[in-house]
C-alpha cells in the first residue's frame, strides 16, 4: 500500500514538473509504452500503435508564453542533404518553397504553398507540388528546434524525421581579404599524420586518410574529406562545411552545415597552430609548396 502511494506521489510530481517547465513550447503528451511504463513528453511517441492511446495532459502553447516557438523562428532558408544532394526549404512570412536538387547543376520541380504554425505543429498547404496528387493537400509536422541553426520536422503521418540546418551567408563577406587571411591561403600539411587543409579564396578543403570502396573491398586511401567556406576574424578561423565526402562510407552522421571555430594559437610564415574551441584539441600544420 505504501509503495502504491509512493508511486502515485512520484507520478503527480512528474506531471507538476512538466506543467511548470514552460520553456518547452507545445503540449504535454501522456502514453503507456510497451513495457507498461507511463511516459510524459512534449512530443507524442514516434510510432503510435492502435492499442496505445495518447492523451494531452496540458496545453502550454499560450500566446506570449515563455519559450513559445514563433513564425519568425522559422524564417529563412533551411537545407538537408540526402544522397549527397541538397534540398532547401524556405520560409517567408506567409509562403514556403521546397526545392530538391537533382544533380550538381540542376534543381528539380519545386513544391510551394502556404504555411502556418500552431504551437509545436507546422502545417504546409500545397498549392503546387511535384506530385500532382498532393496539390491542394496539407501535411503536418511536429517541430523541434534545438538552436538557431538546427530544425527537426517529424511527420505527423508516418513519423519520418527530417533534420534541417540553417543555410547562412555568414561566411560570405564583401570585405577586402585581410593580411592574415592572405597569409593563410595555400596548402598546410597536418603534423603527426593529422588531416591537411587547403585555403583558397573563400573555400577550404580538408584532406586525410579515408576509406574507399572498390568492388566488394574497402581500402584506405588519401583524399578529400570535407570542404566548404571559411572566414578569418582575428584571432579565429571559422569554417562552415558544405560538402562531406566521408560520412556515407563511414556510416556516421554528416558534418554538412556544421561550423568549426579555430583559435589561432601560433602563426609564422611556415607554421600554424590552432585550437578547436569545441573539442579544445590542438591542430598543427606546416605550409608546403603543394
Amino acid at each position: 500500500m505504501l509503495l502504491l502511494i509512493l508511486k502515485r506521489l512520484l507520478l503527480s510530481l512528474a506531471i507538476l514538473v512538466l506543467m511548470m517547465t514552460s520553456v518547452w513550447a507545445g503540449k504535454i503528451y501522456k502514453w503507456v509504452d510497451k513495457q507498461g511504463v507511463t511516459q510524459f513528453s512534449t512530443f507524442p511517441p514516434l510510432v503510435q500503435k492502435a492499442d496505445q492511446p495518447v492523451t494531452t495532459v496540458k496545453n502550454l502553447s499560450t500566446p506570449g508564453g515563455s519559450g513559445r516557438l514563433s513564425k519568425k523562428d522559422l524564417y529563412g532558408v533551411w537545407f538537408i542533404i540526402e544522397n549527397r544532394k541538397k534540398h532547401t526549404l524556405t520560409f517567408s512570412k506567409d509562403s514556403f518553397v521546397y526545392r530538391p536538387q537533382e544533380s550538381k547543376t540542376a534543381w528539380g520541380l519545386a513544391s510551394s504553398g502556404k504555411w502556418r504554425l500552431d504551437g509545436g505543429i507546422l502545417e504546409l498547404s500545397y498549392t503546387r507540388h511535384k506530385d500532382k496528387n498532393k496539390q491542394g493537400t496539407k501535411e503536418q509536422f511536429f517541430v523541434k528546434k534545438a538552436d538557431q541553426y538546427s530544425l527537426t520536422l517529424i511527420a505527423k503521418q508516418g513519423s519520418q524525421h527530417f533534420n534541417f540546418r540553417k543555410d547562412t551567408n555568414l561566411l560570405k563577406s564583401d570585405k577586402a581579404v585581410s593580411r592574415l587571411a592572405q597569409g593563410l591561403m595555400g596548402y598546410w600539411q597536418g603534423v603527426g599524420g593529422a588531416d591537411s587543409i587547403n585555403f583558397s579564396n573563400e573555400k577550404f578543403t580538408i584532406s586525410g586518410k579515408r576509406k574507399q570502396q572498390l568492388s566488394m573491398r574497402i581500402y584506405e586511401s588519401w583524399g578529400s574529406k570535407y570542404s566548404g567556406r571559411w572566414q578569418v576574424d582575428d584571432p579565429y578561423i571559422t569554417l562552415e562545411v558544405t560538402l562531406d565526402e566521408v560520412f556515407k562510407l563511414n556510416d556516421s552522421q554528416s558534418k554538412v552545415g556544421q561550423r568549426w571555430r579555430w583559435l589561432i594559437v601560433d602563426k609564422t610564415a611556415d607554421t600554424l597552430t590552432v585550437r578547436d574551441t569545441k573539442t579544445r584539441r590542438l591542430k598543427k600544420f606546416i605550409k608546403t609548396g603543394k
